[in-house]
């Protein structure tokens, strides 16, 4: 006898409808969009849609804000706001349990509500995740590998997703985490947090007809707002009485194939042929904890470029661990402290990078 099958063609498309539920349904509006800024929705290639005041972001959706501009979104349910500065790009990501800003560069300034909220809030970038419950905070995401998270208000946490560690972050700290793995916790000034984006000029030579003729484009124009602040703190005056305080922005100077130079607003820079990272964190070999003190300059001959990775590892005795540094019985040691080599920078016709 022929079984009907009607009851189950239902159940089945009744599944991929509950299924569909979580990225059919609005989960943000855009409150204000100046400049260029651009959508991408689910299922599509490039950011190809202007966006407006008033726009519905659904789960999936990304935003793009581009050389100039600014956002500010406002989520449904717990009515909490983000405002998106200049070079930025993230995606919307709704579970059940969790909500989730995937950041691929920039930065964004979240005041996230505890109350009527339903799920965690994190920041997921290729580097670090930021765990929220209901606080004020600024998080930066260096295309390079280079995040930091300031604290305004309220707690959270900050994890290295390479290494695992993490860190809890308070109103007037800062979380600074790496490709290599290091994360560290250290104060934050008052000028470290980004301005509001509300608050700054948009460039003088807006161009309104590219709000009205989009172009798309799902790759990065330039490096984001935060480093440039991060480098002017670095300059003859910054007080180096703190290591902590500098590491950020150390970390943002070790940028071997460079976001900079890249505005077009004049001649490039010429690359200084010598600069230097510093990374600190701790690691734990053959049962002992050392605290780790990591050098990363970049030599630059011409245009080729050689970073290294000299790292020393210190136990709580202040011994110094010499096995990463036998390079006369195991010369290959030589190998481990190259970090990467490359030719060129990213503006140019032919840039190549080995190596982290």
């Amino acid at each position: 006898m022929r079984k009907n099958l009607a009851p189950y063609y239902v159940v089945f498309v009744l599944s991929i409808i509950n299924g569909s539920r979580l990225f059919a349904e609005p989960i943000a509006h855009i409150m204000k969009a100046e400049g260029i800024v651009y959508l991408k929705r689910l299922g599509m290639d490039t950011f190809s849609e202007v966006a407006e005041v008033g726009n519905a972001l659904n789960n999936g959706d990304a935003i793009k804000v581009g050389e100039y501009g600014y956002a500010a979104v406002i989520f449904i349910d717990d009515r909490s706001v983000i405002k998106i500065k200049n070079d930025s790009q993230f995606e919307f990501m709704d579970t059940k349990n969790t909500r989730s800003l995937n950041i691929e560069f920039g930065t964004v300034l979240n005041k996230i509500e505890s109350e009527n909220r339903s799920r965690a809030f994190r920041i997921q970038t290729p580097v670090s995740v930021a765990s929220v419950k209901g606080t004020e905070f600024a998080a930066m995401v260096d295309p390079i590998g280079v995040d930091q998270f300031i604290g305004k208000e309220g707690q959270f946490e900050v994890m290295n997703t390479i290494s695992g560690e993490t860190v809890n972050v308070g109103p007037g700290q800062k979380a600074v985490s790496n490709t290599t793995g290091n994360l560290m916790q250290a104060p934050a000034t008052p000028n470290e947090y980004p301005q509001d984006p509300e608050t700054e000029p948009l460039r003088d030579e807006q161009l309104p007809s590219e709000r009205e003729s989009p172009k798309p484009s799902s790759e990065p124009t330039g490096q984001q707002q935060g480093t440039p602040s991060q480098l002017e703190e670095t300059g003859p005056n910054t007080d180096t009485s703190s290591l902590p305080s500098e590491e950020g922005a150390e970390l943002s100077q070790s940028t071997p194939s460079g976001s900079s130079g890249e505005s077009g607003s004049g001649p490039s820079i010429p690359k200084k042929p010598f600069s230097m990272g510093l990374g600190i964190g701790s690691a734990t070999m053959d049962g002992v904890l050392y605290n780790q003190l990591a050098l990363r300059p970049e030599i630059n001959l011409w245009k080729i470029g050689i970073g290294l990775d000299l790292v020393v590892y210190i136990d709580n005795e202040g011994n110094i661990r010499t096995e990463e540094w036998d390079i006369e019985n195991d010369p290959s040691l030589l190998l481990d402290k190259i970090l990467y080599i490359r030719y060129g920078e990213k503006s140019d016709p032919l840039w190549v990078k080995y190596g982290s």
